[in-house]
């Protein structure tokens, strides 16, 4: 399937500040899943834009913006072919590679609520390593309720837990712990939906040699209508938003709007 997407970020200062450094990781990757085969940068105040990758082949974009200004927006956009395959082969099948995937990470690190959640669910779970994903995807669906504005993006899924709520960072999250817990390597993956009306999260499980992409906020497998970004070990490697500006008195307001379409 051939998408359009479009992702926008909008931030007004509440006074004007100088020497914004911004990083942004919302271009989509090349997957054996999916391919980039257009794309459009625009920025406001206009400056230079530099591309690159990081350890882990995630795209960046980045720039420097010396002059005053009280608003910055940045628009991206552009076409990825998707397959519509459930998983993706595991091309490095070395250990130092999902190691980073299987140990716990900031936001995944198991507690006390977490470790009895993994007792009461294994008990139940099938033998098969592709059943145990189904099962445990199935879990994080049924004991978090999805209420945005009760947690941030500091909540880890130990306190997702413990509130049962979150959005889609927070199901994701709890995901991940279940399945480390279990012995399979997890990572986070980060970008869009369609029909979502902002960036979304799920969760990647290598199974047998192939990653597969679960959804546990919306209880389904990743298929030809989502378009990642990034992928980490939590949302720390996959935040799409980073930066800063001189001036200790601005306070920033944040907006985004994306979208996802067939293209006609």
């Amino acid at each position: 399937m051939l998408l359009d997407f479009r992702y926008e970020m909008a931030l007004d200062f509440s006074d004007p500040v100088e020497d914004q450094y911004f990083l942004l990781q919302c271009i989509p990757r090349d997957t054996e899943r999916q391919k980039l085969i257009g794309l459009r940068t625009d920025v406001e105040p206009e400056t230079a834009i530099s591309m690159d990758t990081d350890g882990i082949g995630n795209r960046r974009l980045y720039g420097l913006i010396r002059r005053g200004h009280s608003a910055f927006r940045l628009k991206v956009s552009g076409q990825v072919e998707t397959t519509g395959a459930l998983y993706e082969e595991y091309q490095d099948p070395s250990d130092v590679e999902l190691y980073r995937y299987i140990v716990p990470s900031a936001y995944t690190q198991p507690g006390p609520e977490l470790q009895a959640l993994y007792s009461e669910w294994d008990k139940a779970a099938p033998e098969d390593a592709y059943g145990r994903l189904i099962h445990f995807g199935n879990c994080a669906k049924r004991i978090l309720t999805y209420v945005p504005g009760t947690t941030d993006v500091h909540t880890t899924a130990e306190e997702a837990l413990r509130l049962g709520k979150g959005v889609c960072q927070d199901f994701a999250h709890v995901l991940i712990a279940l399945l480390r817990m279990d012995g399979m390597p997890a990572r986070y993956a980060a970008g869009l939906m369609r029909g979502e009306g902002e960036s979304h999260a799920w969760v990647e499980a290598n199974c047998k040699g192939y990653w597969y992409g679960i959804d546990p906020t919306n209880d389904l497998l990743v298929d030809d209508s989502y378009i990642k970004f990034t992928h980490g070990r939590d949302y720390e490697d996959c935040m799409v938003s980073r930066g800063i500006f001189r001036n200790p008195r601005a306070v920033q307001t944040m907006g985004i709007a994306v979208s996802v379409s067939p293209q006609q």
